[in-house]
C-alpha cells in the first residue's frame, strides 16, 4: 500500500467521524480524533521525508553551523590578541595621558604647580 494511499484513508476516517452528544462519546472522540491527527502528521512528516530526502539539508545546515562558530571564535581570539597588543603598546599609554583630568591645587594646575617647586 502506497503512503499517498494511506494518507488519503487517514484524511477520509478524520472526516467522516460524528460526534455524538453523550459527554462520554464526545471525549472518546475527541481523544481520538487528536491521535487520528498526529498520526496523520507523522505520516505527511515520513512522507516529506522521504520524497525531499531531508538528510543531506540537515548536514548543509550543521556545515554552516560549525563554520560559524569557528569564526567567531576565531574572531574573538584575534580581538583578545589585539587588545592585549594594544595594552601593552606606547601609544596607549600616551592617549591615556592626553585624556586624564587635569588636576589643579588652590586654582594652579598640577603640571605648573609642579613645575614652580
Amino acid at each position: 500500500m502506497s503512503l499517498p494511499l494511506i494518507l488519503r484513508i487517514l484524511f477520509s476516517y478524520y472526516n467522516s467521524t460524528k460526534k455524538d452528544k453523550i459527554g462520554e462519546d464526545d471525549l472518546i472522540l475527541s481523544i481520538r480524533e487528536k491521535q487520528v491527527t498526529q498520526t496523520i502528521l507523522i505520516f505527511m512528516i515520513l512522507y516529506f521525508l522521504l520524497i525531499f530526502d531531508i538528510k543531506p539539508i540537515f548536514n548543509i545546515y550543521i556545515n554552516i553551523e560549525k563554520f560559524i562558530t569557528k569564526l567567531v571564535i576565531n574572531d574573538s581570539k584575534t580581538e583578545c590578541k589585539l587588545l592585549a597588543i594594544c595594552l601593552l603598546s606606547n601609544s596607549l599609554k600616551v592617549h591615556i595621558f592626553l585624556f586624564q583630568k587635569p588636576y589643579v591645587y588652590k586654582g594652579i594646575p598640577l603640571q605648573t604647580l609642579n613645575e614652580h617647586l
